[in-house]
């Protein structure tokens, strides 16, 4: 009797398990032409083993969003002429249309990562057309630079400088960064064995633009002794200045010298990495040479709110009026998700929410079998609303909070679905 109560207790364990289980499995596999692979809720395309000619990249598997494409995912396929590649793709991984030496047309969006010879070898690649002054363009980003170019001028449309763009471009002696990038990618400047100067714009009047540096940036850069960064550089990665390669081991610079802001990366990188740090005024042009002990104000502090980020503010000395260091961007205000409930009824359904902090009203949304309609409701009270005139059937509700300041309005997230009988 006790092995019998045993052996239904572990049958019951993992009959609770077969829908997890299940729904895992959902996640991974194949679906038609793509294998794909999940990670949370989000979907990278590892393989694409169609043969058509002209193909569309799903933006979602299983309900999920497609936002990657990984390695080697259609390298070396020879029959794709063209590809459309959804607005959820976000990454582009390294080699991931490799060699594909027919494509010649590529549909995209902005504001991706592309890696490391991720289109070389294709028809795209290969047309002299798509290139502009040794440069390859891939919408707002600098694919690749011909290593024999000797000067570049950078669009002031580009937003990145993607890995290895302008790696043993070893004949380029100086180069301007606009304002407008926001990346540089590793190894971007990798073996540019003569480059002596770079130059990063600095746009005062957008105190919104940053940039970052990403690993091995300019790396192998031997000719480059000092660099400039301006407030805006946000980031200053592992060896992106001042070090050369050998077999495996990254050797430092003995003489680089970085200026900068001080209390900002620039001044950051310099410090863990033992380099000569010289503050500058950029505003200026000219090193700050003043000796001075630095007592601090906190200026430009901007409040936070539901509509708006903050900022914490800048410390700034009072007598020189150098920023010694640089305040932090504050994330948006979220309102909490209502909770509620539901009854049904007949012909309508009646929803109870309970009210939210800074919350000026809520909204109900519901659905059946086709597109979700809305219902708003401008109290901020605990409150039983009635939505009627409905049809026969189980309902999916759901609600969220809101906060309206003039023509201004801010969201909570939707609630998790619950399901309401209309008799």
């Amino acid at each position: 009797m006790k092995k019998l109560v045993s052996l239904l207790v572990i049958l019951c364990l993992i009959c609770s398990m077969v829908p997890f289980i299940l729904a895992s499995a959902d996640l991974n596999g194949t679906m038609g032409s793509w294998d794909f692979s999940a990670s949370a809720e989000f979907i990278t395309i590892e393989k694409y083993n169609g043969s058509e000619m002209s193909v569309i990249v799903p933006d979602r598997i299983n309900g999920n969003e497609v936002v990657a494409i990984a390695s080697n995912a259609f390298s070396e396929n020879k029959k794709i002429k063209s590809v459309k590649i959804p607005d959820t793709v976000s990454y582009i991984y390294d080699n991931a249309f490799y060699g594909c030496e027919s494509l010649a047309t590529i549909e995209a969006h902005n504001y991706m990562y592309v890696g490391k010879q991720a289109f070389e070898g294709t028809a795209f690649y290969n047309d002299e057309s798509n290139w502009k002054n040794g440069v390859l363009y891939f919408y707002d980003l600098i694919l690749k630079a011909k290593t024999d170019i000797k000067t570049v001028s950078i669009d002031k449309d580009a937003h990145s400088i993607c890995a290895e763009a302008f790696k043993d471009c070893a004949y380029l002696t100086s180069v301007t960064i606009p304002s407008t990038i926001s990346s540089i990618d590793e190894n971007a400047f990798d073996g540019c064995s003569r480059l002596s100067e770079v130059v990063f714009e600095r746009n005062s009047a957008d105190t919104d633009y940053q940039i970052v540096i990403s690993d091995y940036a300019f790396l192998n850069c031997s000719s480059l002794k000092s660099v400039k960064l301006p407030e805006n550089v946000a980031n200053v990665a592992t060896y992106a200045f001042g070090f050369s390669s050998e077999d495996t081991e990254y050797v430092k610079s003995n003489d680089f010298t970085i200026y900068g802001v001080m209390g900002t990366p620039a001044q950051d990188y310099a410090e863990l990495n033992f380099y000569k740090f010289v503050e500058y005024d950029f505003e200026k042009g000219t090193i700050v040479t003043e000796n001075c002990d630095h007592t601090t104000i906190i200026k430009n502090k901007k409040q936070v709110t539901y509509f708006a980020k903050g900022y914490s503010g800048d410390s700034v000395c009072s007598k020189c009026n150098v920023v010694v260091k640089k305040g932090k961007s504050i994330a948006k205000l979220t309102l909490k998700i209502p909770t509620f409930k539901t009854v049904n009824g007949k012909k309508q359904f009646k929803v109870k929410y309970i009210k939210v902090a800074d919350a000026t009203g809520f909204q109900v949304r519901y659905k059946i079998k086709g597109k979700w309609k809305t219902k708003t409701f401008n109290t901020k009270k605990t409150a039983t609303k009635v939505v009627n005139k409905l049809k026969k059937g189980r309902y999916q509700v759901q609600i969220r909070a809101m906060v309206k300041s003039g023509s201004k309005k801010a969201y909570s997230a939707w609630s998790k679905i619950k399901k309401v009988k209309v008799k």
